[in-house]
């Protein structure tokens, strides 16, 4: 085991993966649900959202499996991927499920304050634009 291994955020960051895996899995069951079972509060799920959730799944699973075998390896470059990866998969959440997606709006504050803590103050600004960013797109281009 190397030095990085054992610190204290790279096993945060182990955690966070498989936590993401787990949001990722849910919000694709209520998909799965959503479409196959025809449930009328979520209209408006197609395959399409099904299968740009698989998307993101695969790559957190990618993600944790690249953080278990390569630990040492492009440590910065990960850290600016996943925050990528989850402010995608937070909005992808709120697009998918429209005014009902408003509920996953404090998962925005958690990636920047998470980050922030983890990674230090200089992602301060990097998440904030980021999420700033990702909530402008929702408010320009989503119907809702």
């Amino acid at each position: 085991m190397n030095k990085y291994s054992t610190n204290f955020f790279y096993q945060h960051e182990i955690i966070q993966a498989y936590v993401r895996i787990l949001f990722i899995s849910i919000l694709l069951f209520i998909i799965y649900c959503a479409i196959y079972f025809n449930i009328k509060q979520v209209a408006g799920i197609t395959d399409y959202h099904f299968f740009y959730g698989c998307l993101l799944l695969t790559i957190a699973v990618l993600h944790l499996l690249g953080l278990k075998n390569l630990s040492t390896q492009n440590i910065s470059i990960r850290k600016y991927f996943i925050l990528f990866v989850d402010i995608l998969a937070v909005t992808f959440a709120i697009w998918v499920f429209n005014e009902n997606g408003v509920v996953f709006n404090p998962l925005y504050i958690w990636i920047i304050i998470g980050y922030t803590i983890r990674f230090g103050k200089t992602f301060f600004p990097i998440s904030l634009i980021g999420t700033y960013i990702a909530i402008t797109m929702l408010a320009t281009y989503h119907p809702f």
